[in-house]
């Protein structure tokens, strides 16, 4: 049975377990969610940028952004924060963005060679670089090395579907480990039934 199916039912029996009926109902109408099928074929610089671009504003103005960023750092032999910025980033954005297209360091890991690192090293390493927050790191683990067990506290749209779904707003939702990343994709798809 693939992973997402093991999880699917697990967060069906978890939350029947803690009478969380709401999620419970949810997920019984709800299609299997497969971490997978939201990963990509990004490096981690890149897969970053594009993190970064989608804090705090629209699904539509990120992708917008994302298009004309990369665009831009494609076609440019240097990059400038002035650049950066023409493409509609902000200016803390366009200096982060900077900082991570010349990281040497950040340049030379592959997804293998982060998923070889221990947690808190990971943690450590990406935490350190600007414009890496809690919820960026969350974001990397969750769809960029595919970690079935992340939380993403913080979220304002996770604590949204907490509300409506009568669940603990800013709880790590510990029942529902090894699956709390499923659980955070079932949370946001809760939202787009509403």
């Amino acid at each position: 049975m693939a992973e997402a199916e093991v999880a699917y039912k697990f967060l069906l029996d978890t939350s029947k377990k803690n009478n969380h009926n709401k999620l419970h109902n949810f997920l019984i109408s709800s299609k299997v969610i497969s971490i997978k099928s939201r990963s990509n074929n990004l490096s981690v610089d890149f897969f970053l940028i594009k993190t970064i671009i989608s804090q705090q504003v629209s699904v539509k103005a990120a992708q917008s952004i994302w298009l004309k960023t990369y665009t831009y750092i494609s076609n440019s032999k240097e990059l400038s924060e002035d650049g950066l910025r023409n493409q509609g980033l902000s200016r803390p954005k366009a200096s982060y963005i900077y900082d991570i297209f010349y990281n040497k360091e950040l340049k030379s890991l592959s997804k293998n060679k982060i998923l070889n690192m221990k947690e808190s090293d990971i943690d450590n390493f990406f935490l350190n670089i600007r414009g890496v927050g809690p919820w960026t790191l969350c974001s990397l683990k969750m769809f960029y090395l595919s970690s079935p067990d992340v939380f993403i506290t913080g979220d304002l749209a996770i604590n949204k579907a907490c509300n409506e779904l009568m669940l603990e707003e800013n709880s790590p939702m510990k029942d529902y480990a090894p699956y709390r990343t499923y659980l955070c994709l079932y949370l946001w798809a809760s939202l787009n039934q509403t």
